[in-house]
């Protein structure tokens, strides 16, 4: 994989800088107890490709945590 650009980490807060623009790094267990809405984050489409939620049920888990209104599985079978 090439990356065109600078990639930057940003430990301290938990972030990437990816050409200028942070990218918060948000890691939870549940899904549904973010709240991605401290992050300033709302009607958000959460993009899932950890391959962990696969079915409609799991994937709700996601549609529970404010802030996030559509989710898209974009992982492999």
């Amino acid at each position: 994989m090439e990356i065109s650009g600078t990639v930057i980490t940003d430990l301290e807060n938990k972030a990437l800088i990816i050409n200028g623009h942070s990218v918060k790094l948000i890691k939870a267990s549940n899904p549904e107890e973010v709240d991605y809405t401290k992050y300033e984050i709302n009607n958000a489409l959460l993009i899932d490709n950890t391959g962990v939620y696969r079915d409609k049920k799991a994937l709700t888990r996601h549609l529970k945590a404010a802030g996030v209104s559509k989710v898209l599985l974009t992982a492999r079978k």
